[in-house]
């Protein structure tokens, strides 16, 4: 029950940062919000992971450690692109992550699904795709299947890490490692950063849900495993899209509802399956 908890948290708090993002991109540019979500997560992370007393790493999966941040800052970057080609729903594609991630789980470490969880992970798909076919008038991006494809196989690997390193621990090394590449490239790149305050300070509060989220989510692979964490977290269209007719006023059609009650009972499969 404890692991379901924690991915639950980490759905809630990755949807919050998703929505919260969206109108700071269309004021200040992605590469303005991706430098300073990043740098204000790590700072946060750095003092937790220094009040928790372990930042380490063994030497065997150092190569590990810096695939899997690479494919994680080649995703991110390609969520923020397609985030700003539309509206904060259309991250439905991307969120389907768990497409990549259950069955990559599965040939990694072996990880199964109940035939209940099965039921509910296919109803989730069912209704993310139908979600974002519905929220994307004008057709669907390539950056979201590059996102959808790079978070799969990101929060898949992660798991090794979380093993080693522990949850705080692996958290911060993953995001001082995403951070990292993301805040290279774009000054590599030369990208328009604002350094005004009012784009400073919403990336401090995305940050902070990042950290929550990224903190919940490993907390969720070392209790329940990868395959189950994702399963839960591709529910996250559903959260994001309610957010998003609340808090940016986002249309919502008549016929998202079926998509949206298709998940829920997909998240409520994952949940009772198990048990």
């Amino acid at each position: 029950m404890l692991g379901f908890l924690y991915a639950f948290a980490s759905l809630l708090s990755f949807s919050l940062g998703k929505v919260l993002t969206k109108k700071p991109v269309d004021a200040f540019g992605e590469w303005t919000l991706l430098v300073w979500r990043y740098a204000s997560s790590i700072i946060i992370l750095l003092a937790i992971a220094l009040f928790a007393g372990k930042i380490a790493l063994s030497p065997s999966l150092y190569s590990w450690y810096a695939l899997t941040v690479a494919i994680g800052a080649t995703a991110i970057i390609a969520f923020f692109k397609s985030l700003k080609t539309g509206v904060a729903s259309n991250s439905a594609v991307s969120s389907a992550f768990l497409l990549i991630s259950i069955p990559l789980a599965t040939i990694l470490y072996g990880e199964t699904l109940s035939q209940m969880q099965w039921l509910g992970a296919i109803a989730i798909v069912l209704g993310v795709s139908g979600l974002a076919l519905l929220r994307n008038k004008s057709g669907l991006n390539a950056w979201s299947f590059i996102a959808l494809v790079g978070w799969g196989a990101y929060f898949t690997l992660i798991k090794p890490i979380i093993q080693d390193s522990g949850t705080i621990g692996a958290t911060f090394l993953l995001e001082l490692g995403v951070g990292t590449l993301v805040i290279a490239y774009a000054l590599v790149k030369r990208k328009k950063i604002s350094m005004r305050t009012a784009a400073i300070k919403p990336m401090i509060v995305v940050g902070a849900f990042g950290v929550i989220g990224g903190l919940t989510y490993s907390a969720a692979i070392a209790e329940v495993g990868a395959a189950l964490a994702a399963a839960i977290s591709g529910g996250a269209p559903v959260v994001v899209a309610v957010l998003s007719f609340f808090m940016l006023r986002e249309k919502l059609e008549k016929t998202n509802y079926a998509a949206i009650a298709l998940v829920t009972l997909g998240l409520v499969a994952l949940a009772l399956g198990g048990s």
